[in-house]
């Protein structure tokens, strides 16, 4: 049985993921050299960039806590993603892929 930690933490604590974090995940899914590594690191810049946009268009509607760091797409996330469709196997479209992605970040 799993129960809450004691030191009064429960599940109304909302854990969320940061920019190091879906940083980490990207770099993970680019090591992975699956055929689907690109489109799964494309899809997770696309989150950063939707989180983005909505810090920055609604943000009466999307809180920043004191502790929470804005979460951007940056260069480090743009190179993770286009490394990731670098080492996509068996994908005729992986050098196409990530020069539009490189396009997207200038």
């Amino acid at each position: 049985e799993i129960r809450p930690p004691s030191n009064g933490v429960g599940a109304t604590d909302a854990v969320r993921p940061n920019l190091a974090t879906y940083t980490a995940v990207i770099d993970a899914i680019a090591n992975s050299h699956s055929s689907d590594a690109g489109p799964r690191a494309e899809r997770i810049l696309q989150r950063i960039k939707y989180l983005y946009e909505q810090q920055h268009t609604s943000p009466s509607s999307f809180s920043i806590s004191s502790t929470d760091i804005e979460i951007k797409p940056t260069k480090i996330v743009y190179n993770g993603v286009i490394n990731a469709w670098c080492k996509t196997i068996n994908h005729a479209q992986s050098a196409v892929q990530a020069e539009r992605i490189l396009n997207e970040m200038l």
